[in-house]
């Protein structure tokens, strides 16, 4: 499970496997630990069929409720572009933590479901979760890809842009009140998104005001 995982943080996702294919030819157990290094390794490559072949693999041992592996399983999902399976995982958690939540955030932005992420952080935020500068980062990104898409009016005659921008300016102040804009990728994350909202003035006025560039 080291070496595996040893392999897989390094993006090494293909030689993490064939260490594995070696584990199982030798009849040595896989574990929890084993199972979230080798779903970071099928995520790191899209390698869907083996993420798969390898979640059927986690419940026939009972491990399909750890959270640990439910967690990685939805990033696993939403790398390989199988939304509908990453949510059907994030779902069926007996807890969904904040590493959960932004799994599934992380998801819906990576395949440009941008509306999707926006509203599940509504709904997390209804749970009483407390999110992270991870979570501000991937919310902003959401708003960037509403923000580029094309020009459309809403039924209260605001155009797609500007209600981005409102909810941009709303996630901005949050991570102030939270004390996030110190960090870098959040700062960076919202002078793109205020760029693609068309704010010039307010991405510089966040550019300006990070302490490290």
């Amino acid at each position: 499970t080291a070496i595996i995982s040893a392999h897989s943080d390094r993006g090494k996702g293909l030689e993490a496997l064939e260490i594995y294919q070696k584990m199982q030819e030798e009849g040595i157990q896989a574990n929890n630990y084993t199972f979230v290094s080798l779903f970071k390794a099928c995520g790191a490559i899209r390698d869907l069929k083996r993420g798969r072949n390898l979640h059927v693999d986690a419940c026939k041992m009972g491990l399909e409720l750890d959270g640990f592996i439910g967690n990685t399983l939805v990033s696993m999902y939403g790398k390989c572009g199988a939304i509908a399976e990453a949510e059907g995982v994030f779902y069926i958690l007996p807890r969904q933590d904040i590493v959960s939540w932004n799994a599934m955030l992380s998801a819906y932005v990576e395949q440009g479901q941008a509306e999707k992420a926006l509203r599940s952080f509504l709904q997390m935020i209804r749970e009483a979760v407390n999110p992270d500068q991870l979570t501000y980062v991937v919310c902003a990104q959401a708003c960037s890809i509403l923000a580029d898409t094309e020009e459309a009016v809403l039924e209260e005659g605001q155009s797609v842009k500007e209600v981005t921008l409102e909810i941009g300016r709303a996630l901005h102040s949050e991570a102030r009140r939270k004390g996030f804009l110190l960090n870098e990728f959040v700062g960076s994350t919202l002078v793109s998104m205020y760029g693609k909202c068309g704010a010039l003035s307010e991405a510089e006025h966040m550019f300006n005001a990070m302490t490290h560039h």
